[in-house]
């Protein structure tokens, strides 16, 4: 999926259905590009939820795929983008900016070797991050020179991950700050994760939140 850069936004319409806008459910899909488009979900104008790039095969995962260039998704009613199922392997997010969404911003739950790298994730709503990567499925992953900021919870969880984790170069800054819950970074139950180079200012909780893992 490749549309023209910044005049190729989609604007879903009010439904009253819960749906995605672009969603990837194929088993063992593999080499998918979705790149310059922006998806303006107008949240306050729908009745139900909406994401703006949902990857959800049941059994086979989604393999050596691409979501990167000009990507930006606002105010979706539901996650910016969502990957559950089966998950992403061995791929890499890229995307420009995913910000306001009333949900997470990015939420990850089953994933192997997959990289995310270079992107804004910003503006999460009440109770929600900036991302998150929650559950054991999550195996392996990079996360790499993103910003995550002014989210309403934190600005980034990674909870109940066993397997191993690098997350470096990256910048968190005022989240949780209206509340003063959240906290830059929050790694909850996880394994062999490893942490270097970061930013982190003016969180309204903690920079860094460790709790309940091994070998960090």
């Amino acid at each position: 999926l490749i549309g023209n850069g910044w005049s190729s936004v989609i604007r879903p319409v009010d439904s009253a259905k819960a749906f995605s806008v672009v969603k990837v459910d194929t088993d063992n899909a593999s080499n998918i590009i979705v790149d310059n488009f922006h998806i303006y979900g107008e949240a306050s104008a729908q009745s139900n939820t909406q994401h703006g790039l949902e990857v959800s095969p049941t059994s086979g995962a989604v393999i050596y795929s691409y979501v990167g260039r000009n990507f930006h998704t606002k105010e979706m009613n539901g996650n910016g983008i969502r990957i559950t199922g089966a998950g992403m392997d061995n791929s890499t997010l890229e995307p420009r900016l995913i910000r306001d969404s009333t949900l997470h911003n990015l939420l990850v739950t089953n994933c192997d070797r997959l990289t995310v790298q270079g992107g804004i994730y910003r503006t999460a709503k009440v109770g929600n991050s900036g991302a998150v990567f929650d559950g054991a499925a999550c195996k392996s992953f990079i996360i790499r020179n993103n910003q995550f900021d002014e989210n309403r919870e934190h600005g980034l969880l990674v909870s109940n991950v066993a397997g191993r984790s690098q997350i470096y170069n990256n910048r968190f800054a005022t989240n949780g700050a209206l509340d003063q819950t959240g906290s830059g970074l929050y790694l909850d139950r996880c394994d062999d994760t490893q942490v270097t180079g970061n930013q982190f200012e003016l969180n309204g909780f903690n920079g860094i939140l460790v709790d309940g893992c091994d070998n960090v």
